[in-house]
């Protein structure tokens, strides 16, 4: 299930909508591709209610060959790579056991879906206005959508863009006269209801008229069913006597074509005059369907291409009602429009009450320390920690995270609610490491702890304790480094008078933990453990001596769970910190590349 998320969280960072769907490829969600998210957030919401959904990503933008081996794909396929080539590019199995082939659209052609390209069978292709199932989504079959080849995505060769035209331009040869073939039978009728609701039909004259053209034309023709319900979809909207040109038609589509190609133009009257013409009622209907489409696609960027495609508005018509709609939206600044590109104007904000706030929310937090040496780390007195805030332990794997975060839970446990959330704790191993630190007691009078211990692998938002020091020992994304983040930022929106240590894996020479700058954002406090060795990267408060870039030298004993020999160190100016000279190891530190300071 972390795997469905994951990856539309990356078809998501490469720029591509995705939505959630059944196992038998239809959307969960009610207006389907229309509902697609570009935002990590919206990705979040739709698999943290559907996480064994399968992943749709729209199309557009892409030409994808869909070779289906029920209907003879497969022989295809081999019959297009040895006429033409298929060029190296992002191969995926369908749950079918076909495939896809994905390919980017070179030069912005609008080429849509379509069946049997080029007359070939088994092969279809999906692009602007569609989508297809990516890997690892399940199949009604049982079997899993894989990826075959990880190439990236290739632009699409010359010979398919020219077979997709030669497609295109067949295609409305059949809503004028001649036969209807089978994949193009429900678009071809539902565009002849269009022209004749524009005209002022009724819904039983558009059935009937339906009804004779099917019965003529398609081969074979559709079921009755079918055509009643087209019918009655074309039939929710009002005529349209724009459909014979109102005087002043070039000026308003020069007006428009001028405001979607600048960020600011002034064209109110005769958009008013194409407003409100004929038929308000048209202009309202069009208003409604984008203020659905924009209630789901707030944080994402597009242009009116892709909001009339996803909106299926394909008609001159309503394409201007649409530019005019996003006009009014920028007017009003709902929308921010840069060239062509229109994005949400973000105005919600949390007032912060700086004024009748409690200065003295800094909480007494009690450190790690040498307790048989009296030794300790020379931030402790320096560093504040206010209520809401975050502390990150980044550190190399066995290098003292856990020990530093046990120590924290001892130390602060009879001042403050404590809560310590593990994924590698066994009971009898933890009470075994706590019984070595024998300069408290963690048990109340009455034989209870004195702290929770969870266990927990994911979600950690979910159980945080507003009012608690929350521990979390540690947090494992795998690959997926760049989700630390927004789980970091979901924490602490969580938190009210407590606060979250949480810590992370880094790697052996690197300056932050896994993630990068995504995990030091929210830090109030940002420690890094290598081989006996901590460092201060980043504290936002102090008292005093300036804490940062401060690095100290430690051991740990008795089972790793005792600090040791605390002392500030420095790097070693003999080898310039890392412990090589061209002799061999450097003899001033011993190799270490840091001495005491």
């Amino acid at each position: 299930m972390a795997d469905l998320m994951t990856a539309a969280l990356q078809w998501v960072e490469h720029g591509f909508r995705v939505f959630p769907v059944k196992a038998d490829k239809s959307p969960l969600t009610p207006h389907g591709l229309k509902d697609a998210t570009q935002t990590q957030a919206g990705v979040r919401e739709y698999w943290g209610r559907w996480p064994e959904a399968g992943i749709g990503v729209v199309t557009d933008g892409l030409i994808v060959l869909d070779f289906d081996a029920a209907h003879g794909g497969l022989e295809t396929m081999e019959a297009l790579q040895t006429k033409h080539g298929l060029p190296d590019t992002r191969v995926h199995m369908t749950g079918g056991g076909g495939y896809h082939y994905l390919y980017r659209n070179p030069n912005g052609t609008d080429i849509r879906n379509t069946t049997k390209l080029g007359g070939f069978a088994g092969t279809d292709v999906r692009a602007n206005g569609g989508y297809i199932v990516v890997p690892p989504s399940p199949h009604a079959s049982g079997e899993r959508y894989k990826v075959i080849h990880k190439d990236e995505i290739a632009p699409a060769p010359d010979w398919l863009v020219s077979l997709c035209k030669e497609r295109i331009a067949m295609a409305p040869a059949a809503t004028i006269e001649g036969a209807i073939p089978e994949g193009q039978r429900d678009a071809t009728l539902a565009s002849l209801a269009g022209s004749m609701r524009r005209r002022g039909m009724s819904h039983a004259a558009i059935e009937a008229a339906l009804t004779t053209e099917n019965n003529a034309r398609c081969n074979p023709p559709l079921p009755d069913k079918d055509i009643a319900k087209i019918a009655k979809s074309v039939s929710n909207y009002p005529p349209d006597p724009l459909a014979s040109a109102p005087p002043g038609r070039a000026d308003i589509e020069q007006a428009v074509k001028e405001f979607e190609h600048s960020e600011h133009s002034e064209h109110s009257e005769k958009f008013e005059q194409f407003r409100t013409f004929g038929n308000p009622g048209a202009f309202k209907v069009i208003s409604k369907m984008v203020d659905e489409w924009l209630a789901f696609h707030k944080g994402e960027t597009f242009d009116l291409d892709i909001i009339c495609r996803q909106l299926s508005v394909s008609d001159r018509d309503g394409r201007q009602r649409v530019a005019i709609k996003l006009y009014d939206l920028v007017r009003a600044e709902v929308l921010r429009k840069n060239n062509r590109l229109y994005s949400y104007i973000d105005k919600t904000f949390k007032l912060v009450r700086w004024w009748d706030a409690d200065e003295a929310d800094h909480m007494a937090i009690r450190w790690p320390w040498g307790h048989e040496d009296n030794s300790g780390f020379g931030f402790a007195d320096s560093i504040q920690i206010s209520q809401g805030d975050v502390i990150i332990i980044a550190g190399v794997s066995n290098m003292g995270k856990t020990a530093f975060c046990l120590n924290m839970l001892i130390e602060n446990m009879d001042a403050y609610p404590c809560t310590l959330m593990g994924n590698e704790y066994k009971a009898s191993k933890f009470r075994r490491r706590i019984s070595h630190m024998n300069w408290a007691d963690p048990l109340l009078p009455d034989g209870s702890p004195k702290f929770e211990l969870i266990e927990r692998r994911e979600k950690w938002a979910d159980i945080i304790r507003p009012d608690n020091i929350n521990i979390i020992d540690w947090i494992n994304l795998n690959d997926n480094f760049y989700k630390v983040g927004g789980i970091i930022e979901d924490i602490q929106e969580k938190l009210h008078k407590g606060i979250a240590v949480i810590s992370i894996q880094k790697s052996e020479g690197k300056a932050l933990g896994l993630g990068g700058g995504f995990s030091e954002h929210l830090a109030s406090l940002y420690l890094t453990f290598d081989f006996e060795k901590l460092a201060v990267r980043k504290a936002k408060e102090y008292t005093g001596t300036n804490p940062n870039g401060k690095m100290y030298g430690f051991k740990i004993v008795d089972a790793g769970a005792k600090f040791h020999n605390i002392r500030e160190i420095k790097p070693c100016k003999s080898c310039g910190g890392t412990g090589r000279t061209k002799g061999g190891e450097c003899e001033k530190c011993l190799g270490k590349g840091t001495i005491d300071a």
